[in-house]
């Protein structure tokens, strides 16, 4: 059973303020808007997070990119500029704030933008992207998670947790590709409920405990970035296993399709 519930992807973008980053760039300005790491930034955006989206079999969603309004102007005209180009004007919000709370700010987004009807927040971060069927598949488990009752009243909340993906781990070389597991993690994960809060309030290894979740591990739903550039503590370990000829890996270029430019083409520094 499919749900018609507004779909919207949360995104943050080199907003400097408090948004749950932990990396030292994330605090300090003149390390978040350095030239070199922006162009970065923008190229992971355009070429994973972005091309992930236009990717979509199901268009039906909003993307909010909330950044910071001192970025340079050069940065925010481009952030501007790729996002439009791949979604359209009508379908893309570039929020761009003084330093704060990025919950606040997302917030004031989503009730401008759906008043008070129940909507499904997705997270995803400027450098990871999903794959083209997530939102068919979301749609799906939203109306599955209706049907069972999770949602049983208007101010309920529930969340959706995709553990599996792959990991993209660009260095000087060629893009190397992983997969792995994580049951709450961040990437993909979906908040359903009304839009009084954001999912950047949340704590995602915690809160879903508490409210009630449900998980889809049935297949791999992400791509997540490991680069010199991660905002978030992320590192290749034990429980992340290569895929040596990810070309062969079972349903890769029908759902991650977009990636294989990347994959086939130039490392992230000869990108920026």
């Amino acid at each position: 059973m499919q749900s018609d519930m507004p779909i919207t992807v949360t995104t943050r973008f080199s907003f400097l303020g408090l948004s749950g980053w932990k990396s030292e760039p994330s605090r300090d300005p003149a390390l978040l808007f350095e030239k070199d790491r922006l162009r970065g930034r923008l190229a992971l955006f355009q070429n994973v997070a972005l091309a992930s989206l236009a990717a979509q079999t199901d268009q039906e969603f909003r993307l909010h990119v909330l950044t910071s309004d001192q970025m340079p102007d050069w940065a925010l005209d481009g952030l501007r500029e790729i996002s439009i180009a791949a979604l359209g004007p009508e379908r893309v919000t570039v929020d761009a704030r003084p330093q704060g709370r990025a919950r606040k700010f997302h917030r004031i987004y989503l009730q401008q933008t759906y008043g008070d009807q129940r909507i499904a927040q997705v997270v995803l971060d400027d450098d990871d992207g999903l794959s083209g069927d997530f939102m068919a598949v979301l749609r799906d488990k939203i109306g599955i998670a209706i049907g069972d009752g999770k949602l049983p009243d208007a101010e309920s909340q529930h969340f959706l947790t995709f553990p599996r993906g792959y990991g993209l781990v660009h260095s000087d070389g060629p893009t190397e590709v992983y997969r792995h597991s994580y049951m709450l993690i961040n990437l993909g994960l979906t908040m359903l409920g009304k839009p009084n809060k954001s999912i950047h309030s949340t704590v995602h290894q915690s809160d879903p405990k508490r409210i009630g979740y449900t998980i889809h591990e049935d297949r791999p739903m992400f791509l997540r970035s490991v680069h010199g550039l991660n905002d978030s503590r992320v590192s290749v370990t034990k429980r992340w296993k290569k895929v040596p000829d990810w070309l062969a890996e079972p349903g890769f270029q029908d759902r991650f399709g977009y990636i294989i430019p990347l994959l086939e083409g130039p490392s992230l520094p000869e990108l920026v």
